[in-house]
């Protein structure tokens, strides 16, 4: 009984989320694709060298070891470049615009952007490391909705005594595996390049979250608007967002296979119980800084070293 009551459920867990949850999250995605643009960059990036033009353009270092190109956590890497003094031999493909997240190949070439990033790869005979999204847990689901739902192994007990009702893990690869066409756009027009493919950072702890949303002047407002703050929203708990972050890792890990395009993953030690270390997150509700881009640089070396 309690099987089909969970299935008849599904459509309300997966779609049909409350109003104001919903409101907020599209606030809470707007903030967290902000580094895209040049206007409000991770401060440590402000120096020289990170000013993006309106075209794409290389940032970092003259003589890189590694080209780095892709969505918002990029800057996680150009943030590792300036801690390291400039030295860090990458270079990372920034632009003011938003980077595209989907391409149909049926309806012309690939975004500019990666044509670019392709072309450099090539002509110049570096690894190109591509970072693809890396918010679509926290799009559809960093504030909870109503009904509350879980995916198995995330059973509980839950601190706040509501139940979570478990959903398909199938079904929700599905909602992600559709956000992914731009990437398997991207990589059928890799040929001799010697591209890979980056995961993404792991989810934030509650209060991570929290003082993020809590810095961010817009999201305060529009809460308090709505008779909430950063303190009363709704946060998934970490468990479960770590399942739906997993769950991302392991759908871009079977399509960089698929592509023959090696997967770089997100070592272990740059979590602590599910969640990202506190000194490798930038003081937002989702992206990582550059220790986090450094881990991933190693990751890289290390891939690259065993053949």
């Amino acid at each position: 009984m309690a099987a089909k009551t969970a299935w008849r459920m599904l459509p309300k867990m997966l779609h049909a989320l409350k109003a104001l949850p919903r409101a907020f999250r599209g606030r809470v995605t707007s903030s967290a694709k902000r580094n895209e643009r040049s206007d409000s960059a991770p401060k440590s990036l402000s120096g020289p060298k990170t000013d993006a033009e309106v075209a794409p353009q290389w940032i970092g270092s003259s003589d890189p070891a590694l080209l780095v190109a892709g969505h918002s956590h990029r800057y996680s890497f150009l943030d590792y470049f300036v801690q390291s003094g400039e030295t860090a031999p990458i270079a990372v493909l920034n632009q003011r615009d938003l980077v595209a997240l989907t391409s149909d190949p049926s309806t012309g070439p690939i975004d500019e952007y990666f044509q670019i990033a392709l072309a450099t790869a090539r002509e110049r005979a570096l690894p190109l490391g591509l970072i693809w999204d890396g918010n679509q847990h926290n799009w559809e689901f960093l504030i909870e909705s109503e009904p509350r739902f879980s995916i198995f192994p995330a059973i509980g007990p839950w601190a706040d005594g509501y139940p979570r009702p478990l959903v398909p893990r199938s079904l929700v690869y599905e909602l992600f595996r559709f956000g992914l066409a731009g990437l398997r756009a991207v990589l059928s027009n890799v040929a001799n390049e010697n591209v890979l493919l980056f995961g993404t950072p792991p989810p934030k702890t509650e209060e991570q979250v929290r003082a993020g949303i809590s810095t961010e002047s817009v999201l305060v407002g529009l809460a308090e608007k709505l008779g909430m703050s950063s303190s009363t929203l709704s946060i998934t708990p970490l468990p479960i967002r770590f399942e739906l972050w997993r769950m991302t890792q392991e759908l871009m890990s079977e399509i960089a296979a698929e592509f023959r395009v090696p997967f770089v993953r997100v070592p272990d030690e740059a979590m602590v119980n599910g969640a990202l270390r506190v000194d490798a997150s930038h003081p937002d509700a989702t992206h990582a800084n550059g220790l986090w881009g450094e881990m991933m640089v190693t990751q890289v070396r290390q891939l690259l070293a065993a053949g």
